[in-house]
């Protein structure tokens, strides 16, 4: 009992320990957990009455288009078409206009028009700048949302000159309110900010109060309270002559002060008056509960609201923002998110406003129903109960069972906006695990030893036949043949060896080159997981058994560019010459020889494939390229980039063959020179075709206009041949005479 009771403490010990450490020491939970129930609960549907207008690309290029009296810098503000806009808003009837723009520079000809559609529309929110810079000995940094940041950017806190070095990072945040007539017409004003980028990765907490800047709400929270206020479930608790933002201050600063004596007009609904208080006495932040990826919220473009041409938008709120839906990954003001991907995109700063609104009028922010700290104690007290009470493999399959349990009712949890953690119980599963491990072990050499000893004491003539130690493998040679082997094979060759063998022999540095080449070639294929199943002066092969054929295939392409790789690299430092390298790649069955001796296991293969591979190297020499396979190699290979080079009856063949050029990883249409490729490819098909003048013409386009290609050169010449002395029973396949 006390020996099990040991195991448990010490087990739950290291379990908390570890736990804590992965929740208070990292962001695992938040970076990688909080993301993943993301991607599983997948996407939500957001409310209905939230609406985003863009102002996007194709409305910038409609006004530039339409308006050929205005000049830049008006196309850039928009302001007169944002008063028009407000018109046709009002015509609709929205509940309220947003908008997450800066309206800090002073332009008259504008603003009057805008404040003047602002004033008659009654219901117009904007935003406020926030700057920070944080200063340290070595260095400031300076955010602000885009144009927050592009201007007024004069330093409002500094380090003197010759002052001692500080001994912490120093901080200041600034709020710069819009020009005077656009924030008179306004009816309310609020700054909404999100961090830069660069130092959060992922945008997940965003702010409710400012309690830097005295307790001044953020602009969500603000449209929201005058959202209750125009619906009337407020019953006159703000002032008639005080917004919102104001009163919201005021409320904090109050709760801050007398917490216990702090309360909301009992005429207030009591479970919005609960919600309220909550938010006006709570944390300064609070965690979004995304809908989706971006665009998941309903997106208008700008031009078509603005020209009348939408009619639905009765009692909406309307959020008005940049949003570009074109080139958004380029653009300053978009911030990744947990459903942020290549695909996707970032989400733009807008919908990050929009999304905190909606959270706030459907109550569904991200909440943590317990400290986390309990959730780690009762975690580690959990699973070291089960390994404690189920022994060995048992306790390890229980206790995995426990945990996911406990992580399924976590994503479960999650559609309903409780966040439970995932990430720190996997952590405190491995430590726990790996305690447990270690315990059992000492165990097994402990009662190995009491064995030993009872043998000693009572049979002692057989105690120096018992091992203290397992013995190694039999070393005895064994050797077997395997047939038809399904195998990836990879020959390489060096191009001009034989001169540069005769010139390195005289000085007796050939052996020294070849062995510092072949250290070097062999290093991608272990760690391609692959084999070197013979050397042969200047060539090697290597190749890829017993896996699945498509991992093969990926191996012996990713390796083969690796030793491009590493051959240029050892070329450009190499002192005794360079070992320019030809690879070719195939793939089929071989028979092997197989040879295990003292726990080692030798391999060797012969077999057609093999000398396929080596006839593929050499077609090298005429395209003039430097990695070829067989066209088989690249299926179901999408992140290979490779371009087919034709077909060929190769010496010794019969059939044709047709080929491709390995070229990277990656997507072909990124690749720079995806239209030279592109171009070749139907030049390929003409020449296939038999059709001499239209090939030899694209050919010739493609030197002219993006340089030498080898394969280009080599189908330029074949053309003129084959228009000289046209070839009998073309099939479009090229014969080489040689190797």
């Amino acid at each position: 009992m006390n020996r099990k009771l040991a195991q448990f403490c010490l087990l739950a010990a290291f379990s908390i320990f570890g736990g804590c450490i992965v929740f208070f020491a990292t962001n695992a939970e938040r970076d990688f957990g909080l993301v993943k129930l993301f991607e599983i609960r997948g996407k939500r549907v957001p409310p209905e009455a939230v609406v985003i207008i863009a102002m996007d690309e194709q409305s910038e290029a409609s006004f530039s288009e339409a308006s050929s009296g205005i000049n830049q810098e008006q196309l850039i503000h928009w302001r007169q078409f944002h008063a028009k806009l407000i018109q046709e808003l009002q015509k609709q009837s929205v509940k309220l206009i947003i908008f997450d723009l800066q309206f800090i520079q002073s332009i008259p000809a504008q603003d009057q028009l805008l404040a003047a559609a602002m004033q008659r529309a009654g219901n117009v929110l904007i935003s406020e700048c926030i700057q920070k810079i944080s200063l340290s000995n070595t260095d400031s940094m300076f955010s602000g949302r885009d144009d927050c940041a592009s201007g007024h950017r004069a330093p409002f806190i500094s380090k003197e000159s010759g002052s001692e070095q500080m001994g912490a990072m120093l901080t200041g945040v600034r709020k710069i309110v819009p020009t005077r007539v656009i924030a008179d017409a306004a009816l309310d004003r609020a700054p909404f900010y999100l961090p830069d980028q660069l130092r959060h990765p992922t945008i997940q907490e965003v702010w409710m109060y400012f309690d830097v800047l005295a307790e001044h709400p953020s602009l969500p929270l603000v449209a929201w309270v005058n959202y209750l206020q125009r619906e009337g479930l407020l019953h006159n608790t703000i002032p008639a002559n005080q917004v919102a933002s104001i009163w919201l201050a005021q409320q904090r600063a109050s709760c801050k002060a007398t917490p216990q004596q702090f309360t909301l007009n009992k005429s207030i609904d009591p479970s919005l008056r609960n919600k309220l208080q909550q938010i006006i006495c709570g944390s300064d932040s609070r965690y979004l509960n995304y809908y989706g990826p971006p665009k998941s919220i309903k997106i208008l473009p700008y031009k078509d609201v603005y020209n009348g041409q939408v009619n639905d938008l009765h009692d909406k709120i309307v959020f008005v923002g940049k949003l570009n839906t074109l080139f958004a990954q380029g653009k300053a003001d978009f911030f990744p998110t947990p459903f942020a991907e290549d695909q996707t995109g970032r989400m733009a700063g807008v919908e990050i406003l929009a999304t905190q609104f909606s959270n706030l009028l459907n109550d569904q922010f991200l909440e943590i129903p317990t400290p986390p700290i309990l959730i780690i104690v009762g975690f580690g007290f959990g699973i070291s109960l089960l390994l404690v009470l189920f022994r060995g493999f048992s306790g390890l399959a229980v206790s995995f069972a426990g945990f996911c349990t406990s992580a399924g009712f976590s994503i479960y949890r999650f559609h309903s906006a409780i966040w439970l953690p995932i990430i720190v119980p996997f952590w405190q599963l491995l430590i726990s695990y790996a305690v447990y491990l270690v315990w059992l072990i000492n165990d097994l050499l402990k009662e190995r030893k009491y064995i030993y000893e009872f043998i000693k004491k009572v049979f002692p003539q057989w105690a120096d036949l018992i091992p203290h130690l397992p013995k190694f493998w039999d070393t005895k040679d064994e050797s077997f043949e395997r047939q038809n082997v399904p195998s990836i094979c990879l020959a390489t060759d060096i191009q001009g060896y034989t001169k540069t063998a005769q010139r390195l022999e005289k000085t007796g540095s050939l052996e020294k080159l070849l062995k510092s080449y072949y250290q070097v070639l062999g290093q991608p294929i272990a760690a391609n997981k692959g084999y070197i199943a013979n050397i042969q002066g200047d060539a090697m092969m290597a190749m890829w058994i017993d896996r699945p054929v498509a991992i093969s295939r990926y191996a012996a392409c990713v390796a083969a560019l690796e030793m491009q790789q590493e051959v240029s690299k050892f070329n450009e430092r190499s002192q005794l010459g360079s070992l320019p390298t030809r690879i070719g790649i195939n793939e089929g069955g071989i028979n092997l020889i197989c040879i295990r001796s003292a726990g080692s296991l030798f391999y060797n293969p012969f077999g057609d494939a093999l000398n396929t591979a080596s006839r593929i190297e050499g077609v090298n020499k005429y395209l003039k390229t430097h990695i070829l396979a067989a066209s088989a190699i690249i299926d179901g290979l999408t992140d290979i980039i490779y371009r087919p080079v034709g077909r060929f009856r190769l010496i010794g063949k019969e059939e044709p063959m047709a080929l491709v050029e390995i070229i990277g990883i990656g997507k072909l249409s990124a690749h720079l020179n995806y239209p030279c490729y592109e171009k070749f490819s139907d030049g390929l098909k003409l020449f296939q075709q038999g059709q001499w003048e239209q090939a030899e013409a694209i050919f010739r386009s493609i030197l002219d206009r993006y340089g030498y290609d080898g394969p280009t050169e080599f189908y330029l010449v074949q053309t003129q041949q084959n228009q000289q002395l046209e070839p009998s029973n073309w099939d479009g396949t090229v014969v080489l005479e040689g190797k």
